[in-house]
């Protein structure tokens, strides 16, 4: 969750603003000075109607924040041999989860319509960023001068606890130096005097230098690490918890392994004391957010594995304000799991298909669409069984034609739709796709791939093919489905009278077999 507070409000009565009629795509507020997006409302209630497009506005806004710092990122990540190898999941995570202040708006009131343009300096967000950047490093030296004095005293269960803290606030660290990585990228070089003084290096270090000295027990099998995750989380903890399914290394997809992990966690949280009401993962349907009140633990998180053991690594965070409230992490001998149940059949090909759809992706092609199931979207990491029926749900902020198309788990990218419309009538408002489908044989990682076109889309490039016993239109590869819109998006930028608009988005889903919890 994305959380911008706004300020000043500006209203227009007068002539059409530029940036309604291009549904936010001329705005006056645009790099390197500034971050927009655009909304609008017709509801019938006035006060309800101004609220829907400030909410629609701000959604826009935070998407362009989130899909620049999941952009600046690299697919997979390299450990270095002082840091973690999580960190790009960590940013990946993080982007959907951030609190921002200061956000303006310019809303033009056009008969029972509503148009709010929502707008944010770019320097000021450095500075925030910055400012929380440093207010973390300052509570991450306090925790770990309180864990070197409990070790100091032989207080080793304290001291632990104090490590918790740390490495919580190095969590926030990150994900500060990521949005400002990708801010100053978006920018250009030198926009900004100073420099952030980030060095996450050396304090990951410092952290697990002090965990060596105080994690003298190391878990023999899956069950003792859910127990100490469980203590962990569950001493910080104070309100309901939701686990969502553990991702693969640096990939953006889960396995029977995650899936189970996360199901196991959970269940061992709802019998700790501070924890006694289990986050309700039920959704109302169509809906992209959950509906527990008043807040929960969300869980996120990784496991790597190398030749002699897999790591687990997991953060809590506050689903109400996206606060990092804890970070916790074990390891497990891999003699001690089912090799089979940690590696999705088809890994490599899905790391693959992931760094070819991240490569040149869309960041603002003037049209912003939005994707989910009825079990949420990526951030809730999509994990269905055998047998488990999925609805498709869409939102566009303006009229647009979807073509979707689907990669399966073996390798073949297939048109689902050619030009599925959304209308007038339907925008900002959630649609469902009119069929849903089942999840069958064979196992692994799966991906939709919606592009989004302002016009009637250009003919896809695919061939008839019998998969399963049914014809399927295939495209030649996953990079082919979306090269016909990031082509379209490069004659926009490079063009700028052009009125194309495009855009992008995609979900990773990952199927298993039934029996595997």
């Amino acid at each position: 969750m994305l959380c911008i507070i706004f300020s000043l409000t500006v209203l227009s009565v007068g002539a059409v603003p530029q940036w309604v009629s291009t549904y936010g795509g001329s705005s006056p507020y645009r790099l390197p000075e500034y971050l927009s997006g655009y909304g609008f409302s017709d509801l019938p209630q006035k006060t309800e109607r101004l609220a829907a497009a400030r909410d629609a506005a701000l959604s826009q806004l935070s998407r362009q924040v989130r899909m620049r710092v999941t952009s600046l990122e690299d697919y997979t990540t390299e450990d270095d041999g002082k840091t973690s190898a999580s960190r790009y999941v960590t940013n990946i995570q993080t982007a959907s989860e951030l609190s921002i202040s200061g956000a303006r708006f310019a809303v033009h009131a056009e008969g029972e319509t509503v148009h709010v343009l929502a707008y944010i300096e770019t320097e000021s967000l450095y500075r925030q960023f910055i400012m929380l950047a440093e207010e973390s490093r300052n509570r991450f030296d306090a925790a770990i001068a309180k864990a070197d004095s409990a070790l100091q005293d032989g207080r080793l269960p304290e001291a632990r606890t104090h490590l918790v803290d740390a490495a919580a606030e190095l969590t926030s660290m990150v994900e500060s130096a990521s949005v400002l990585g990708a801010i100053a990228a978006a920018v250009g070089p030198g926009s900004f005097s100073g420099e952030s003084g980030i060095s996450i290096d050396e304090f990951e270090a410092l952290l697990l230098e002090r965990k060596g000295v105080v994690d003298t027990f190391q878990p023999e099998n899956l069950e003792q690490a859910i127990t100490l995750l469980a203590e962990d989380l569950g001493s910080r903890l104070t309100m309901p918890a939701q686990v969502m399914p553990l991702l693969y290394q640096d990939g953006d997809f889960s396995s029977s392994f995650g899936s189970r992990t996360a199901h196991l966690l959970e269940e061992r949280l709802q019998r700790t004391a501070s924890i006694s009401r289990t986050a309700g993962s039920a959704r109302t349907a169509g809906s992209d957010r959950s509906t527990d009140s008043p807040d929960t633990a969300v869980i996120r998180g990784t496991y790597w594995v190398d030749a002699r053991q897999v790591e687990l690594l997991l953060t809590a965070r506050s689903a109400a304000r996206g606060t990092v409230l804890a970070s916790v992490g074990t390891t497990i001998p891999l003699t001690a799991l089912d090799p089979d149940s940690l590696r999705p059949a088809n890994a490599d090909a899905a790391f693959r298909d992931g760094q070819l759809l991240l490569d040149d992706r869309i960041v603002n092609g003037g049209l912003d669409v939005e994707v989910w199931t009825d079990r949420g979207r990526n951030e809730q990491t999509l994990v269905f069984t055998e047998g488990e029926e999925l609805q498709f749900y869409f939102r566009v902020n303006q009229p647009a034609f979807l073509q979707l198309s689907y990669v399966l788990v073996t390798g073949e990218t297939v048109l689902l739709e050619e030009s599925f419309y959304i209308g007038i009538d339907r925008v900002n408002r959630v649609v469902a796709l009119p069929y849903k489908f089942q999840v069958v044989p064979p196992y692994g990682v799966e991906r939709l791939i919606v592009t989004a076109h302002a016009q009637l889309p250009p003919k896809p490039d695919v061939i008839p093919r019998m998969i399963a016993g049914q014809w399927y239109d295939v495209f030649h590869s996953p990079e082919a489905a979306v090269a016909a819109t990031r082509g379209l998006a490069r004659v926009r930028q490079e063009t700028a009278a052009s009125t194309v608009k495009v855009g992008e988005a995609s979900l990773v889903i990952t199927t298993m077999a039934g029996e595997s919890r």
